[in-house]
């Protein structure tokens, strides 16, 4: 990333922490103490099965992981940190982050307006940022977080080194902002993640509307890794339409909702055929 890059994502952090003085990246300039405009602490599930696992709720000051279980999970484990970033976003109105490499983008697609009000999100929320590799992604998410101004960061690294990893997760609990962190299959288990879910892709139910038919994200999650209780669990989850929360998916059911939340993106494949026609 260029030095100008880097002085403008740090003049867009200043701006939306209402600062005009020079942005201090020293850890010591970080906040101690709670902020008194800061939500509660944690969020959960609203699931008694997921959240009795977790005494606090998921933390809101820690790093937390995302992996799917084989590669042709990566859009559900996606769309399942989505879905924990709309019940972030339902206790804290601050804007999202959302900072993934140029490679992320060319094969899973930028984030897409309609998908995003599919899981109750405003697109407007969202600070979208491009990085050139994994390196660059894992320093915007740590300069995010020492803002201590986000509703919450989400990054996609495939293997974050544990220096990287270590690094988010201080500057999570000093900035009191959740990181989530979207690995690589078969890379779960970060050891200073609070909390690592392993996602499996599932067919979706379909619920009827008063106009239409639209089908319901769903995903087998395993919990491999909890810091303050037991894991080893897993469930078969749905996340309903817009507000509601998570619900048991007693028939076990899925496949992503439409619209996606991600820009389809064309192949090289079809964009050479459109050329032979």
């Amino acid at each position: 990333m260029r030095f100008e890059s880097l002085e403008k994502l740090r003049a867009e952090i200043r701006k939306i922490e209402g600062h005009t003085h020079h942005f201090e990246s020293s850890e010591k300039s970080l906040p101690g103490q709670s902020r008194d405009n800061h939500p509660a602490a944690t969020w959960s599930f609203g699931l008694p099965e997921i959240d009795q696992l977790l005494p606090h709720g998921l933390s809101s000051r820690a790093l937390h992981e995302i992996t799917p279980a084989f590669y042709k999970d990566s859009v559900a484990s996606l769309s399942f940190a989505l879905a924990l970033l709309s019940l972030r976003a339902c206790h804290d109105s601050g804007p999202l982050l959302w900072c993934s490499s140029s490679r992320h983008l060319s094969e899973f697609g930028q984030l897409y307006g309609h998908g995003l009000r599919r899981f109750n999100i405003d697109p407007r929320r969202f600070l979208v940022i491009e990085t050139e590799n994994e390196t660059e992604t894992a320093l915007v998410l740590e300069e995010a977080l020492k803002s201590a101004r986000l509703c919450a960061v989400l990054g996609l690294i495939n293997n974050p080194g544990f220096t990287a990893a270590r690094r988010l997760s201080l500057m999570a609990d000093r900035g009191q902002t959740p990181a989530l962190l979207v690995t690589n299959a078969g890379k779960g288990g970060i050891r200073t993640a609070s909390t690592c879910w392993q996602v499996t892709t599932l067919p979706a139910l379909w619920q009827s509307g008063a106009e239409f038919s639209f089908p319901q994200p769903a995903w087998q999650v395993t919990l491999v890794r909890n810091r303050l209780g037991p894991a080893d669990k897993n469930w078969h989850l749905e996340f309903p339409c817009y507000d509601q929360p998570f619900i048991n998916n007693t028939r076990k059911a899925f496949c992503f909702s439409h619209p996606s939340p991600f820009r389809t993106r064309k192949s090289q494949t079809s964009k050479s055929k459109s050329k032979a026609a």
